[in-house]
């Protein structure tokens, strides 16, 4: 009976709403979109980020949504750096069960690389690919391009569309519109909680 179910699990959601209600956390971040249950959900999400300075720069807001990530992100990393500490991570049975990858602002992203990358998380992790806007750089829309395209293929790589969501908004970006400001990086930390955790599902 749909109905029934369908009302057993709105029910299920009020309750998981005023239970999470009575203890909340990290409130600066509903009105960017994320709702009490799923900040709560994000407190026990074990997650493993590899990232450049844009992931650098909003690092302290995904940690504190996500006090169970780990995060190594740094300024100028290409991919290939990047997948290489992949590598060690999954070879010392650190990866967590979702994958983050932040990389692609400092030059191109190749198939083989995104490739590796699937290979390397397995395909029982959810892999977060955050898209890149470098709009002074000529690979911006080859990688957002390559990381889409890539979809098709993996049906665990989700591609979070950071582009779309933030390049009609300068005002998020210091001057190099690369990197986000203070208020960037609350958008950018909760727009990329929200589909972490809602992919995570």
């Amino acid at each position: 009976n749909s109905s029934y179910s369908a009302s057993v699990s709105k029910a299920k959601q009020a309750a998981a709403e005023s239970d999470a209600n009575k203890h909340p956390v990290n409130q600066e971040f509903e009105k960017y979109g994320l709702t009490q249950v799923e900040l709560q959900q994000a407190q026990t999400m074990g997650i493993t980020a590899i990232g450049d300075s844009v992931m650098k720069d909003g690092e302290d807001n995904l940690q504190k949504i996500f006090p169970k990530a780990f995060i190594d992100a740094a300024v100028s990393r290409q991919a290939a750096d990047g997948i290489k500490l992949l590598h060690q991570y999954a070879a010392q049975g650190a990866l967590a069960g979702t994958v983050l990858i932040g990389l692609g602002t400092n030059g191109p992203v190749t198939p083989q690389q995104i490739d590796d990358v699937m290979h390397t998380a397995g395909p029982s992790r959810q892999v977060f690919w955050i898209n890149v806007r470098v709009p002074t750089k000529q690979w911006q829309n080859d990688v957002n391009r390559t990381l889409t395209a890539a979809t098709h293929k993996y049906q665990n790589l989700h591609v979070i569309d950071w582009y779309d969501y933030a390049n009609a908004h300068d005002d998020w970006f210091y001057a190099d519109r690369v990197h986000p400001n203070v208020g960037g990086n609350m958008h950018y930390g909760a727009m990329i909680a929200k589909q972490v955790i809602v992919g995570s599902k």
